[in-house]
């Protein structure tokens, strides 16, 4: 049974709430859709914390946050910047964001910002952190920076290339890997050396997520052929000495990868696509979203517990309940302000379509073949 929140009471209280449909589909929930927004990033941080960070249709970048597992986001307060693009907490303290030029990072759980600009020649694409004042950021031109005060001031360390690093992950403040065109690199020693990996791929990289030092993921994004879009996904067991190459011709690419053990992880991109595997990159399965979204980053807190974002301001979670929220007077002719405590209901819908019948009762109308409404009284 899913729960659906007094309305009308988050409408008064919380204004700003962001408007949302949740959406049932299988074991992925629908948490937020805004059109003219983009999210690029997501990280989980606990069963009630996660982060997420966007721009909107004039690259103005925002970032959200939930505390109470996604049931509801709040934007927070930023200084303006644009086309930021990667987030990544591990606690609930310390938060970092990047894109571009732009180094966004928080000590208190997105109360107050430091931001710092001066990396305008090196673009920044992703960012990691690793565990208390420590984090990596990554871009262009082999570019990877260093924090181990909170974000304050960051140092540039040698990685001895200067091809793009558009990929990180941190298993600890020693252990990082980063990965881009055609290269992963790996530091054990928190990035004072840095060793290439082979891996024999020749196509881009496009995502990387480790469980430990020796168990990774990466996803090989194969140039199309006769317009067809396919991944292939690797993985290592041994630190990268050696890897097994995973391939099946998916109907599109995948961009995000969240390993979840040493077995179990989940990958996302477009058009709705996530798939799953349990048997260390075997095999793959896909999981049902209901959207046909490109998702541009899934992060994974446990097998259970996992939040993926992109296209259409989306964010979809497995696992947890639904909940609706709506701020007043958003959409032209509808609004919650005026309904009371509502009822529970049960739901299996795919797609949704607010509206009023002929006696002036608000509803909720998912579609699956046939009609289910959801009253609010």
């Amino acid at each position: 049974m899913f729960r659906i929140h007094s309305v009308a009471l988050q409408c008064l209280i919380f204004p700003i709430l962001l408007s949302a449909y949740p959406i049932r589909a299988q074991d992925w929930v629908s948490q937020h859709m805004v059109e003219s927004e983009l999210l690029t990033g997501v990280s989980v941080v606990d069963a009630e914390v996660a982060y997420a960070v966007g721009e909107v249709s004039n690259r103005l970048a925002y970032i959200l946050k939930t505390m109470d597992g996604g049931s509801a986001w709040t934007y927070l307060k930023i200084d303006s910047v644009s086309n930021l693009q990667s987030i990544s907490a591990k606690d609930r303290l310390h938060v970092y964001a990047v894109g571009y030029g732009n180094i966004l990072s928080s000590k208190d759980g997105g109360a107050t910002w430091i931001k710092l600009n001066n990396f305008q020649d090196y673009p920044l694409a992703s960012v990691a952190a690793a565990g208390g004042a420590t984090a990596y950021a990554s871009g262009s031109a082999g570019l990877i920076l260093k924090t181990v005060d909170g974000g304050a001031t960051w140092s540039r360390l040698v990685t001895g290339t200067v091809k793009g690093l558009y990929h990180l992950c941190a298993v600890d403040a020693k252990t990082v890997f980063a990965s881009g065109t055609n290269i992963i690199l790996k530091t054990v020693d928190g990035g004072a050396t840095w060793d290439s990996l082979i891996t024999g791929v020749e196509s881009g990289i496009e995502g990387i997520s480790a469980v430990n030092r020796d168990t990774v993921y990466f996803l090989e994004r194969i140039s199309p052929v006769n317009s067809t879009q396919e991944t292939a996904i690797w993985t290592t067991t041994d630190g990268g000495k050696t890897w097994n190459r995973h391939y099946r011709g998916y109907s599109s690419w995948l961009y995000s990868i969240a390993a979840v053990n040493g077995t179990t992880a989940y990958a996302a991109g477009f058009y709705g696509s996530i798939v799953k595997t349990t048997d260390l990159g075997k095999t793959w399965t896909e999981e049902k979203t209901g959207t046909k979204i490109w998702f541009q980053s899934i992060s994974a807190l446990d097998a259970n517990t996992l939040f993926a974002v992109g296209s259409s301001g989306a964010i979809v979670k497995k696992g947890g309940s639904v909940s609706i929220h709506r701020t007043p007077d958003d959409s032209p002719g509808f609004t919650f302000r005026n309904a009371g405590k509502a009822r529970e209901f049960g739901l299996d819908g795919r797609t949704l379509r607010p509206g009023a019948d002929s006696e002036n009762r608000y509803f909720l109308e998912f579609r699956t073949g046939s009609v289910r409404r959801l009253l609010l009284k």
